[in-house]
């Protein structure tokens, strides 16, 4: 996978994929792709809400402040790195997998500030995965012109998935899990991008969870462009 500029045109498949990074690289590809699809939507899946502002912060990680200045919750030139602030309006985002629990990423006030956000906690996707899936995809088809995926390793338990820069250990789902969500994602009609986030090979010295990690990302969207080729046939 690799980084496909910040510019890239997003007319179909293949789409641009980005890896690597903390989460704030998505503001970077998201501002790239609101130029070509102003009314973009983005389907957050991660481990954490991401909500926490400059002000409310209490570790100064901006890794946990992704959501928050994509929806305008900050003002700082980060979240005015698109065409237009806020980046997104809360109908266009779909937290998916988060930690309702952690309060840096999702501190108190921040869902009532954020009114209208279309969310499932991780309990709610462990509990049912395809339907929170489906429901998901319904939500952003029916707000916004076209999606990108965001996808942070760490929405996968890390008990499973030993990789993620910040760990959620019984907190996240199964990487199996996720290897069959985000097939759906991908599979939505106007996929615009994919990022792949928070990746650190180092916490696996044998190479091992990362050989699953990129099984698990690639066959997801192998599964799509299959599905596409069929449906173009």
């Amino acid at each position: 996978m690799t980084g496909s500029g910040n510019s890239a045109r997003t007319c179909g498949p293949p789409w641009p994929a980005s890896g690597g990074g903390d989460c704030t690289i998505t503001l970077g590809v998201l501002a790239g792709v609101q130029r070509h699809a102003p009314d973009a939507g983005l389907l957050y899946f991660d481990g954490d809400a991401d909500l926490a502002t400059p002000a409310t912060t209490s570790s100064g990680v901006l890794d946990a402040m992704g959501a928050a200045h994509l929806l305008g919750l900050a003002d700082n030139p980060l979240a005015r790195l698109g065409p237009h602030f806020p980046m997104l309006p809360s109908s266009r985002l779909v937290q998916f997998g988060y930690d309702e629990t952690d309060p840096d990423s999702n501190p108190a006030g921040a869902l009532q500030a954020a009114e209208g956000l279309v969310r499932f906690t991780g309990p709610q996707v462990r509990a049912d995965p395809a339907g929170c899936a489906a429901r998901a995809v319904a939500a952003l088809a029916g707000a916004a012109d076209g999606v990108m995926v965001h996808f942070d390793v760490d929405a996968v338990d890390s008990a499973d998935l030993p990789l993620a820069n910040f760990p959620h250990y019984g907190l996240g789902v199964p990487l199996a899990v996720a290897a069959g969500v985000l097939p759906v994602f991908y599979r939505m009609p106007r996929l615009l991008a994919a990022v792949f986030t928070e990746v650190n090979p180092s916490y696996e010295p044998s190479g091992a969870a990362l050989a699953r990690y990129v099984d698990a990302a690639a066959g997801a969207l192998a599964a799509a462009l299959a599905g596409h080729a069929d449906v173009m046939r």
